[in-house]
C-alpha cells in the first residue's frame, strides 16, 4: 500500500510552517508589573503553629536583636493533649508599625486537627486573624485550609 504522505516530509513541512507562523507573530510582549513599596514594620512576631517538630526543651535566646522564645512544654493542663507535629507548616504572624497591628496566618499545615489543637494550646485566637496567606501550592502548606472554611468559621470576624 502506498502512503500519500511521507512521515519525514510531513514533519519537516509542519515545522517549517510553525516557524513561519511564529516569526510573523508580533503581538508578544514582555510582562511588566508596577513597582511596589514594601512596607516596613517595627516589630514582627512569628509563632510556629504546625511544623515537623517542636523542641519543648529549647531555651529562649537573642541573636543580633532577634528574640527567640521556645514553645514551652506544649501541654494542656491535664497533660494528655500535646502539640501535634506533622509534615507541613503553619505560622501565626503578628506585626506592628507605630500603633498599627496586624495578624496573619501564613500557611495552614497538613491536617485541620493539628492546627486547631495547636492554636488552642498556644492560645492563638482565630478570631484575631486578619489575613491568610498560602506561600505556595504544596499540600503540606494548604491542606488544613478547610478547617477555616468549616470547623472554625464561627471564630472569624466578618470582613
Amino acid at each position: 500500500m502506498k502512503t500519500l504522505f511521507d512521515r519525514r516530509k510531513f514533519l519537516k513541512t509542519s515545522a517549517a510552517l510553525a516557524g513561519t507562523a511564529a516569526a510573523g507573530f508580533s503581538c508578544v510582549e514582555l510582562a511588566s508589573a508596577a513597582p511596589i513599596q514594601v512596607p516596613t514594620v517595627d516589630k514582627l512576631s512569628m509563632r510556629v503553629l504546625v511544623d515537623q517538630q517542636h523542641d519543648q526543651f529549647l531555651r529562649g535566646s537573642t541573636v543580633n536583636g532577634v528574640v527567640h522564645e521556645g514553645p514551652g512544654p506544649g501541654r494542656s493542663g491535664d497533660a494528655r493533649n500535646v502539640l501535634h507535629n506533622e509534615w507541613g507548616l503553619s505560622l501565626y504572624l503578628e506585626s506592628q508599625r507605630d500603633q498599627e497591628q496586624r495578624t496573619i496566618l501564613l500557611d495552614f499545615g497538613y491536617t485541620s486537627p493539628a492546627i486547631i489543637n495547636n492554636m488552642g494550646l498556644l492560645k492563638v485566637d482565630p478570631g484575631k486573624i486578619q489575613a491568610m496567606i498560602v506561600s505556595h501550592g504544596h499540600i503540606d502548606h494548604l491542606a488544613a485550609w478547610s478547617a477555616f472554611s468549616t470547623d472554625t468559621a464561627a471564630f472569624f470576624r466578618p470582613t
